[in-house]
C-alpha cells in the first residue's frame, strides 16, 4: 500500500503517488490494473480526493500502455466470497486463504489485496449456474481448500467459496485437495 504524509499539499501527494505507482509498474510489469470504482457517499471532499488519486493511477497505467478495470467493492466481495454482501471479516479470511498469506490482512485492506492480485473478479459460469445469471449459485464444484468446524472452502475457477455446512455434510466432504460438488440453498 502506498501512503503519503498528511499535511503535505495535494499536488505533492499526488506527484508522490504517481512516482510510486510508476515504479511499481516498471518493476512488476503488470498486464492490467484493477481500480475500485468510485462510490459517492455523504463526504464529497473525500470522494473528490479519491477521484484524484484514481486519476493518477489511471495516468500511470496509461503511460505504460496498461489497461485499467474498475470493480465495485460488491464485485470484489462476490468474487472472493461468493456474496457481494460478505462482511469484511469473511473477505479478509478468504484473501488470506486464496493468496496463501501467513495471516489475514487488515480488514480494511483485504479488498485492495484481492484487486491487486491475480484473483479472478468474475467467476466462471460453472460456479454460478447459467452464464451471466445473477441468481443464487445452485452448486459449487471444485477443489476442497479447507475444512474447519462448520465450514468448507471450495476453490472454483480460482475463487474460494466458503460454505457453512452441517456436521453431517462435513463428514461427507472429501479431504482437502480432492474434488467436491456442494449444493447450496
Amino acid at each position: 500500500m502506498i501512503e503519503t504524509a498528511a499535511g503535505v499539499s495535494a499536488e505533492l501527494r499526488l506527484a508522490e503517488l504517481h512516482a510510486a505507482l510508476a515504479e511499481l509498474v516498471d518493476v512488476h510489469a503488470p498486464d492490467a490494473m484493477a481500480l475500485e470504482d468510485l462510490y459517492f457517499g455523504a463526504n464529497a471532499r473525500s470522494a473528490f480526493a479519491v477521484g484524484q488519486a484514481r486519476g493518477v493511477a489511471m495516468l500511470a497505467a496509461g503511460q505504460s500502455g496498461i489497461d485499467c478495470f474498475g470493480y465495485t467493492p460488491q464485485q470484489v466481495k462476490a468474487a472472493v466470497c461468493g456474496s457481494g454482501r460478505a462482511p469484511k471479516t469473511q473477505v479478509s479470511w478468504m484473501v488470506k486463504t486464496l493468496l496463501s498469506l501467513p495471516a489475514e490482512p487488515d480488514q480494511d485492506h483485504a479488498g485492495r489485496r484481492a484487486r491487486g492480485r491475480d484473483l479472478p473478479l468474475q467467476p466462471r459460469a460453472a460456479c454460478r449456474g447459467a452464464r451471466g445469471s445473477r441468481a443464487m449459485t445452485p452448486w459449487v464444484r471444485g477443489e476442497v481448500a479447507s475444512r474447519q468446524g462448520d465450514s468448507v472452502v471450495v476453490m472454483c475457477a480460482g475463487v474460494g467459496y466458503r460454505l457453512a455446512v452441517s456436521v453431517q455434510t462435513l463428514s461427507a466432504v472429501p479431504p482437502v485437495g480432492r474434488e467436491a460438488t456442494l449444493h447450496t440453498h
